[in-house]
């Protein structure tokens, strides 16, 4: 956030003369690797070449657009807290899945947990209207630790 502070705020130019690229595709078999925290990416379910998980097996919401798949490799237990923003008639839900792709949680727009050490996958997910329309498009995914004392996340 620090980094967009000095380029909108402050007016400084140049500061990604190479800008920094995730690892990974964002599929299940290539996931962005979110390498450390806190972690922020744009992107756009538009973009999305892969549609795996239409429902998950800790919520029946119909979730069958484009998604996007993150990797994170925790080294200890961390409370975590994990935001997706979307805007208009867009609808990108998250989703934290285990090492075997199994649901632990769904969150429309906040996760806030415990979790690790180990492997956890992140879906930003487009959900599918009762008429069938794929709410895809922009969205901000964000993974934050969670400060201490804040027991929405222990």
């Amino acid at each position: 956030f620090d980094r967009v502070k000095q380029v909108l705020v402050d007016g400084v130019s140049g500061l990604d003369k190479d800008p920094l690229r995730l690892q990974g595709a964002g599929l299940n078999e290539d996931p962005f690797v979110i390498e450390q925290l806190p972690f922020a990416d744009f992107r756009d379910t538009n973009d999305a070449t892969q549609s795996e998980f239409d429902v998950y097996d800790c919520d029946d919401a119909d979730e069958s657009g484009p998604e996007f798949v993150y990797e994170l490799e925790l080294t200890e237990s961390l409370p975590l807290r994990i935001m997706v923003m979307d805007r208009d008639e867009v609808d990108v839900d998250i989703h934290l899945l285990d090492e075997n792709f199994d649901c632990l949680e769904r969150g429309h727009r906040q996760i806030d947990t415990r979790v690790g050490p180990g492997t956890f996958y992140i879906t930003a997910d487009t959900w599918v209207d009762n008429g069938g329309v794929q709410r895809k498009g922009a969205y901000q995914l964000i993974v934050v630790e969670c400060v201490s004392g804040d027991t929405s996340c222990q």
